[in-house]
């Protein structure tokens, strides 16, 4: 199902539709927000769940779009070689 057939369907039964993509990494324990460069996130516990504060929601309306968000995400991700293989980072893709 396409982005366009899926809000045309929730349209025609009145349902207004927002998909929003949201990308984080947490790294040497630290949380990181993959959509901006704003620096390190703060955690809050709450009764049942983590809240992290600061994280940045982009609203998104189509593949290419979120390819676009993908590869802001990992443009902005640590990426640091261990002493086992220099080539690979320590993080994994966020698009996978």
């Amino acid at each position: 199902m396409t982005f366009a057939t899926l809000g045309k369907s929730f349209v025609s039964r009145g349902i207004v539709l927002t998909i929003n993509y949201l990308d984080f990494e947490i790294y040497t324990e630290q949380v990181m927000n993959l959509l901006s460069k704003t620096g390190r996130l703060k955690l809050r516990e709450g009764a049942k769940r983590v809240i992290v504060t600061g994280l940045s929601l982009a609203p998104m309306c189509s593949v290419k779009e979120l390819v676009e968000l993908l590869t802001l995400g990992n443009s902005i991700r640590s990426q640091h070689p261990t002493y086992i293989n220099a080539a690979r980072s320590r993080s994994p893709p966020s698009s996978k």
